[in-house]
């Protein structure tokens, strides 16, 4: 209980309660780190291994809203290294689109 209070204190949830966005630290990448048991751990990681379980070790976590430094553990989604890298390169030229 203590470990997931420390984590809550580090995450604004919107309004909306849609995302969770980490206020810690963050990787260059956008993820945030979390300190448990002398491990640095991927916030979102970590957040999903407490509310919702573990996954394969040969998966990753997509986010599926995109968003790297929202660590709601329903925004997320076991997915192959090969699917997660496909995803963001979808999302990236979907972006692009955009712009």
């Amino acid at each position: 209980i203590k470990d997931i209070e420390r984590f809550c204190d580090k995450v604004l949830v919107c309004p909306d309660q849609e995302h969770w966005f980490w206020t810690a630290r963050l990787t260059d990448d956008g993820y945030g780190q979390f300190k448990f048991d002398r491990k640095c751990w991927r916030s979102h990681i970590w957040a999903y291994r407490v509310w919702i379980g573990n996954y394969e070790s040969d998966l990753e976590l997509d986010h599926l809203c995109r968003i790297t430094d929202c660590v709601n553990p329903w925004h997320l989604e076991p997915v192959t290294p090969a699917e997660n890298k496909r995803r963001k390169q979808s999302a990236r030229s979907e972006y692009a689109k955009g712009r």
